[in-house]
């Protein structure tokens, strides 16, 4: 072993890492080596697979890429020893990454030919019923000729389609829990059968230690009677990584040019690391995350929204004293927290936000509600609340009448927004990077376009500026910024982002009555990273193993061994754990001196700290009660499509629809005029068109995505971007955010009134047809060149313009229109932006292009080479990894009468 390695193993379990220490691990042809941090996964990794035990490998801060060193530790271990180990992962390039590591020409320890990793790995793609394995031809290992039993890994994209079996005999399974993928209850299950009947270990990676499948894994040790059966940990809490020597983050290897190079034997300065994305949040949380709290007072609000938080618990303390509760009642009181939530962290103003969100098309994915009609979906349910819970219905109206109060007084004034535009410009002045963050992937769009529009932050200012948007639900790819700024108090699914190190600096936007709830959740996320990845669970899986622990105390903070079983918020190890407290201060917009979009009342007590370590749960008595319903979990994107619907639904949500049955045994809701995708095999290639539930054959191929028959596969693609993809195609969907925001406030602008609503026969609340508002848009775009006579002609058909009104097609051929249209409604993003946003949309029509002409490949994987085969190379995005969300059902039947279903049921696909 290397000198001063954290963690001591028998080399045979684990002999790259001897090839590490002789200075031969090779990354796309150059030297690297691994730091004595990704040594130490490696090496729990392989002790723990020798010994046939199942461990939880969590890393401190997304992003995480420690698959690869975990690939070579079980990788060498199995090879040629007996059955393969199947990994499995939809991480967007993580096939190509492992097929570039593998170790160079030199070669020293025994029983290890000098090969790269991909020469003896076999990847595993659907052949038809997702199950069978080949190879993929661009990376067929040259000493494999296909029998499974000659390969030490293969590695599956369809997580989900084979979790109910495989196969091939295994030797192990590594399950990689940073994607998604394996989210899904029923596949986690799977796995675990999979596991028991093959009687094989588990290696689990997670890059956070807020994954609720680990809560599940330490209840499954708490019932466990012989201490052999436990899942084991490992991982580095900030709190360790802080606490440990600069060394632990250092690249090892022994060779001669480190001593040639006057450097300590043992450490290589300067050298390539496999994983440089995740260096640099690494190097922040160890040299120790600021956070800092920006109080934000807001005398009316605090009292609606007090009284709105309150009526909230109490609801739900009402639903958490019945013994049998219906899972509509449960939503209620979910969807009453997730209202809280959205208007506490609300960036821009109400009016701006209901601008974009009222017009947004309802029948597609990413639509969403204004304000107003998510709380009138919710009111409606007081009746039926009140049939099943005496009480309850009466509760939840309640707390509509406390968020109608909290919106009306944030319409008037919302000093988060204003303060966040102050927080932008302060970073551009100093020249620091930011990246402001948003609680959903819709308030990313918003917001960007809300600072572009509403403030002199528009034009080459913000793009040029280092200044960033992103939404709190893809931690993975949140980008190196100087700064971090949230929204405020964080929901059980924003933890990830909590602990991401691609900030030096956290700042919060924080309503002041809410810092006792921020402070609770803050100490919940930091200990219940202590807890399952800290010193305790490290030493005892070194005892378990019988591994020398020396060095590893030298690392380490907590050095007492402590199995890993159920984390409590409160109890004495919560208690008693030492975290780092919080700075206080008060708003940079309170004196006023923003860009006139809100403002903040002053404040006079002077800068203060939270101090974590004080906390007891008597403080909150709602605690475990806001815990049970924070469902935040992607809620907007999740209910996304279903608005028209809600409007439908009676007091109970509900609405009329079909049953869709298909010839596999599963089936779904839809309502008779609802639209999904259909396979289209009537032209010389594979399409889909859209049609109507009620106009479905049997035999009827329909694509659904994600378990979604209301999702679209072109989104599901630029969320897949979002979520796991750098580079500048980011930029590019920040563009097409920006265009299609931009879209929203013109049709807002066209709203009709009183006197035209009645030439045109609308009812209240009905808006003109997005083919009538094109007619208008022609007409206008005609009007401003007859004034200009420009040099481009911006004008452009009905049919056109209906056409991006529906998101049907990208945009506009020539930045002209963008830059007119931006001047005819006076929207300063389209108008600054244009030859910004056209390139974005050029790139995104591109993008859609290809997924078009590879839909046959993503939807069916006719050829055992599709799932290799790009679709976009910038972001190493490969058509096998998109292939694992997406299924073909065939109609088997449509029912003939229809059933009365609860809208967040449409489109869902339910086993029958």
């Amino acid at each position: 072993m290397s000198k001063g390695d954290v963690l001591e193993i028998d080399t045979r379990a684990a002999p790259v890492l001897e090839t590490d220490r002789d200075g031969l691990i090779r990354y796309h042809g150059e030297t690297a080596a691994f730091t004595r941090m990704d040594r130490t996964y490696i090496a729990a990794s392989a002790a723990v697979f020798r010994n046939s035990r199942d461990i939880a490998i969590i890393y401190p801060s997304p992003p995480t890429f420690v698959q690869l060193p975990v690939l070579l530790a079980i990788g060498y271990q199995c090879r040629g020893d007996g059955p393969p180990a199947l990994f499995v992962s939809n991480r967007s390039g993580i096939r190509d990454q492992y097929f570039s590591l593998g170790i160079g020409q030199k070669f020293s320890a025994p029983g290890i030919e000098p090969e790269p990793l991909g020469e003896f790995t076999a990847p595993m793609v659907r052949t038809g019923d997702g199950k069978s394995v080949s190879y993929i031809t661009n990376h067929k290992p040259r000493n494999w000729d296909g029998d499974p039993n000659q390969a030490a890994i293969v590695h599956t994209n369809f997580g989900k389609k084979i979790a109910s079996g495989c196969e091939i005999p295994l030797s192990g399974l590594v399950l990689d829990f940073t994607t998604g993928l394996l989210d899904d209850r029923s596949t986690q299950e799977g796995y675990e059968r999979l596991a028991r009947e093959n009687d094989v270990p588990r290696i689990m990676i997670f890059d956070s230690p807020t994954h609720d499948y680990l809560e599940v894994l330490e209840e499954e040790n708490e019932n466990f009677e012989d201490g052999e059966d436990e899942t084991l940990f490992w991982g580095w809490s900030h709190n360790e990584l802080e606490h440990a020597s600069d060394s632990l983050l250092s690249p090892v290897a022994d060779v001669e040019m480190v001593r040639a190079s006057g450097g300590e034997e043992g450490e290589i300065q300067g050298m390539s690391n496999p994983f440089h994305e995740s260096v640099g949040p690494l190097q922040n949380v160890s040299a120790g995350i600021s956070r800092e709290v920006i109080e934000i007072p807001h005398g009316p609000l605090e009292e609606a929204a007090k009284e709105a938080w309150e009526l909230t618990n109490e609801a739900a303390q009402t639903v958490r004293e019945e013994s049998h509760v219906s899972s509509f009642a449960h939503q209620s009181v979910a969807n009453s927290y997730f209202i809280y939530s959205y208007l506490d962290t609300l960036l821009s103003s109400v009016d701006y936000h209901d601008s974009l969100m009222r017009l947004d098309d309802t029948e597609s994915w990413g639509s969403g509600k204004a304000i107003a009609r998510k709380i009138n979906s919710l009111r409606k349910r007081r009746e039926s609340l009140d049939d099943e819970i005496l009480g309850l219905g009466e509760q939840i109206e309640d707390c509509c009448d406390a968020f109608e109060r909290m919106t009306d007084i944030l319409r008037e004034d919302n000093p988060k927004a204003e303060e966040m535009a102050s927080q932008i410009r302060s970073a551009v002045d100093s020249g620091q990077s930011m990246t402001v963050l948003a609680s959903t992937r819709k308030q990313e769009s918003i917001i960007r376009s809300f600072i572009t529009d509403r403030t002199e932050l528009s034009g080459d200012v913000l793009l040029g500026s280092g200044v960033k948007f992103h939404n709190l639900y893809s931690p993975h790819t949140i980008p190196e910024s100087d700064i971090l700024l949230f929204p405020g108090v964080p929901t059980n699914s924003h933890y990830p982002a909590l602990l991401a190190g691609a900030g030096a600096e956290h700042r919060f936007l924080m309503y002041k009555w809410n810092q006792s709830r921020f402070k609770r959740r803050l100490s919940d996320v930091l200990r219940k990273a202590e807890w399952r990845a800290g010193g305790g669970p490290q030493h005892h899986l070194a005892k378990e193993l019988d591994l020398n622990r020396e060095q590893l105390t030298e690392h380490t903070r907590s050095t007492e061994p402590r199995a890993p079983g159920p984390y409590q918020y409160g109890s004495a190890f919560a208690s008693n754990t030492v975290v780092s407290d919080v700075e206080v201060l008060r708003s940079s917009a309170r004196d006023g001196g923003g860009g006139g979009i809100g403002k903040s009342d002053s404040v006079s007590p002077d800068d203060l700290s939270i101090q974590l370590g004080d906390l007891t749960p008597s403080e909150d008595d709602f605690w475990a009660t806001e815990q049970e319903f924070d469902q935040g979990q992607q809620q907007e994107t999740i209910n996304a499509g279903r608005s028209g619907a809600d409007a439908m639904a009676n007091d109970r949500g509900e609405v009329e629809a079909l049953q869709i049955e298909f010839s596999d045994g599963t089936s779904l809701y839809e309502q008779p005029r609802g639209l999904l995708w259909k396979l289209d095999h009537s032209g010389s290639s594979l399409s889909r068109v859209r049609i109507a539930a009620q106009a479905l054959d049997p035999g009827d191929e329909v694509i659904v995505i994600k378990d979604d028959s209301r999702r679209d596969i072109f989104e599901h693609v630029v969320e897949k971007i979002h979520s796991e993809c750098r580079g500048p195609f980011q930029d590019y969907l920040s563009m097409l955010d920006l265009w299609v925001t931009g879209l929203d406030q013109i049709m807002e602008q066209l709203s009709p009134n009183e006197a035209q609503r009645e030439a045109l026969n609308l009812s209240d609340g009905e808006d003109p047809s997005k083919g009538t508002m094109a007619g208008w848009i022609k007409d206008d775009l005609k009007e401003w060149k007859a004034a200009n006579d420009p040099d481009h002609d911006p004008t452009r058909t009905s049919n056109q313009i209906a056409n991006w009104l529906k998101k049907e097609t990208i945009g506009p051929s020539n930045p002209v229109v963008i830059e007119v249209l931006g001047d005819i409604y006076d929207i300063e993003s389209l108008r600054s932006h244009s030859k910004q946003i056209f390139r974005g949309l050029e790139e995104i029509r591109t993008l859609h292009q290809r997924v078009g002409m590879n839909l046959s490949k993503i939807l069916i994987g006719a050829r055992e080479s599709d799932a290799d085969d790009w679709l976009l190379e910038e972001v190493g995005l490969r058509i096998g990894d998109v292939q694992s969300a997406t299924t073909v059902k065939t109609v088997s039947s449509v029912s003939d009468d229809l059933v009365e279903v609860n809208t967040i049921r449409l489109g869902r696909l339910m086993s029958t």
